[in-house]
């Protein structure tokens, strides 16, 4: 909701760090569409938010769209096979990502 508002709206943020917060997958709506709209984040720190697949496929459309993200981390959301290959997809679109941490996921 309202972070991702802030953050599609802001010129200047560059990092984000929500890590642990029980975002969910169902919470990452708004979020993402702040992401993929910025025209400054840079790096975004997900991580131990359960995210899952679901999670994992919005935020891969989102670091396609977007121009400026260079580092996600998203270690400790329980994403398997199905969000890595989406998530792969999506830095192999994406302009400028440099790194991805998927530390303690289920991607086998």
């Amino acid at each position: 909701g309202k972070l991702g508002d802030a953050i599609q709206r802001s010129a200047t943020m560059q990092e984000v760090d929500v890590q642990g917060n029980g975002i969910g997958a169902d919470g990452l709506d708004r979020f993402v569409e702040g992401i993929a709209s910025s025209t400054s984040m840079t790096a975004v720190n997900l991580g131990d938010n359960s995210l899952g697949d679901q999670g994992a496929s919005k935020i891969g459309a989102a670091v396609a769209r977007s121009s400026t993200m260079q580092d996600l981390d998203l270690q400790l959301n329980q994403i398997g096979v199905e969000g890595g290959r989406d998530l792969a997809a999506a830095i192999a679109a994406s302009p400028s990502m440099k790194r991805l941490a998927l530390i303690d996921n289920e991607i086998k």
